[in-house]
């Protein structure tokens, strides 16, 4: 063989070789893409399931922090509501006339007062109708005193007792028929 045949046999040999290691770097890389590929299609799904659930689970969140914000916004009109009724209640309790506030504080005293206890009417309680309340018939056998009307109440009375005081205001029977019967108000509005 001669040495051009030689160095011929060599570059075909050579170029064999290098045509056998670009297949097998081929096949490898093109293996390796495969595999990249799959690989990042399997991460792309599970972030896709991860993010669908986190979602979900965003949602959830949200939708009951919402509920929440509904509630206590309806709660807080309930109580508004509630309020203002009390509030209108009590006004309509010190403007009653002259004849039914006698009737209420006579009830009130029959119910409450001993005999020769002293009775402080509220401010809006003039002096003449204090007496005329003190002088009812249903009241004379305990013989009452008006102490004075410059009570820092609104409707009511104080009964003064040489044992202790009762305070008796419209204020306090309310603010008591409410704490007795908020809840079921609240339970009756929509």
């Amino acid at each position: 063989m001669t040495n051009q045949a030689l160095l011929d046999k060599i570059l075909l040999d050579a170029k064999t070789e290098a045509d056998n290691i670009i297949s097998i770097a081929t096949q490898q890389g093109e293996e390796m893409v495969r595999l990249a590929t799959q690989k990042a299609s399997e991460e792309e799904k599970q972030m896709l399931t991860r993010m669908q659930t986190e979602s979900a689970s965003i949602f959830t969140r949200r939708e009951t922090v919402a509920r929440i914000d509904v509630a206590k916004v309806i709660g807080r009109a309930k109580l508004e509501a509630i309020d203002n009724c009390y509030k209108k209640a009590l006004d309509k309790l010190c403007s009653l006339s002259d004849e039914d506030m006698t009737k209420v504080l006579v009830n009130i005293l029959v119910k409450y007062a001993k005999q020769n206890d002293s009775i402080r009417f509220s401010s809006a309680i003039d002096k003449s109708l204090a007496q005329s309340i003190l002088s009812h018939p249903t009241l004379a056998n305990l013989s009452l005193s008006l102490l004075d009307t410059d009570g820092s109440f609104r409707g009511g009375v104080v009964i003064v007792s040489a044992e202790y005081d009762t305070t008796i205001t419209f204020e306090i029977l309310l603010k008591l028929h409410r704490d007795k019967h908020e809840a079921e108000i609240l339970n009756k509005l929509i």
